[in-house]
């Protein structure tokens, strides 16, 4: 161990035996500035993780609506239902083991998940101000051949 994380690993022991059975509050009552930054700090992955969990339900809820058989399940039990299976972590595999349905064995018969990208065909804004011009027309741009409006001829 090098001197540096001796000295960090010697002065965090110290400030732990020094805080005692103390609360953040009581422990920096003297450093109300340090208090400030650490209070603040504590509060920002709790918003995140509200924000999260709201979502999270939100989609659960609108596609229970759908009627289409729907299922979820805890982390633990998406890592239980890997961990037997003999699974890496992975985004794509750890979707296919939520549940209490995920069944006994498996049959992965890829290594990588099909990877799909979307591209931009053009802006649905069909006017835009200008510095010159109050409005410019700007219109869509050709999708296969057809514009808005388009007609076919047979």
């Amino acid at each position: 161990m090098n001197n540096f994380l001796r000295s960090l690993n010697h002065s965090s022991l110290c400030n732990t035996q020094k805080k005692g059975s103390q609360s953040a509050r009581e422990f920096l009552e003297k450093k109300p500035e340090i208090l400030k930054r650490l209070l603040v700090q504590a509060q920002a992955p709790l918003k995140n993780a509200a924000a999260v969990n709201s979502t999270r339900w939100a989609l659960f809820n609108g596609l229970k609506l759908t009627g289409l058989p729907i299922e979820i399940g805890t982390g633990g039990l998406t890592k239980y239902n890997r961990t037997v299976q003999g699974l890496p972590k992975t985004h794509w595999l750890d979707a296919a083991c939520v549940g209490k349905s995920t069944p006994t064995r498996l049959k992965i018969k890829t290594h990588q998940p099909l990877l799909i990208t979307c591209f931009g065909r053009g802006g649905r804004q069909k006017a835009a101000p200008n510095k010159r011009l109050p409005i410019r027309h700007n219109p869509l741009k050709p999708i296969k051949g057809w514009l808005t409006r388009g007609y076919s001829q047979a």
